[in-house]
């Protein structure tokens, strides 16, 4: 079944179900589905912890029909694809933006500069230094110094922020690292 993509809202609400789809079945980093969480374009805000945060009743729909796979992981990638083939074929750029994030207006200054001093999208945060997150999803619960060991446990080291009451993100720096 070719699933037809009319406009970048649709275009927004697919991208938004995917990758919450994606990021909540996916089998590690030699799953299908890991290398469609990669290559999605759709880049979750920090608040988002799953598709009912994006604000959509149309990506709820879409993840569930992707869940009873009323419609394959793989069709809404390609279809999500194509539309944006054909955006880029009338030289037109038109990138796929929540255009219910009403965020990202209040800040755009400070992100402009280099971006090390806040999250991206690999970065692992905690509100409260027990729970950390990555992508969206739960990725340990323990201490800081429990967080590192497991880090170099599974040979990866993303950076890590501690994401204040205000919502400002700090930079967590291993002891005894140097800059």
């Amino acid at each position: 079944m070719a699933i037809k993509i009319h406009n970048s809202q649709e275009a927004f609400d697919y991208a938004a179900a995917l990758y919450w789809y994606a990021s909540d079945h996916h089998g590690g980093q030699g799953s299908k589905l890991y290398s469609i969480l990669s290559r999605v374009d759709y880049k979750p805000g920090l608040r988002e912890r799953s598709v009912d945060h994006v604000g959509s009743e149309e990506a709820n729909e879409i993840y569930n029909e992707l869940e009873s796979g009323e419609i394959s992981s793989e069709e809404v990638f390609e279809s999500l694809e194509r539309f944006q083939a054909f955006l880029k074929s009338d030289d037109e750029k038109h990138p796929v933006e929540n255009p219910n994030d009403d965020d990202d207006d209040d800040d755009s200054d400070d992100d402009e500069e280099e971006g090390d001093d806040e999250p991206d999208e690999d970065s692992i945060t905690t509100k409260d230094d027990r729970k950390w997150y990555q992508y969206g999803k739960l990725y340990f619960t323990g201490s800081r110094e429990d967080l590192f060991e497991k880090m170099d446990d599974d040979k990866f080291w993303p950076d890590v922020f501690v994401i204040s009451d205000h919502g400002n993100a700090i930079r967590v720096e291993r002891e005894g690292e140097e800059e």
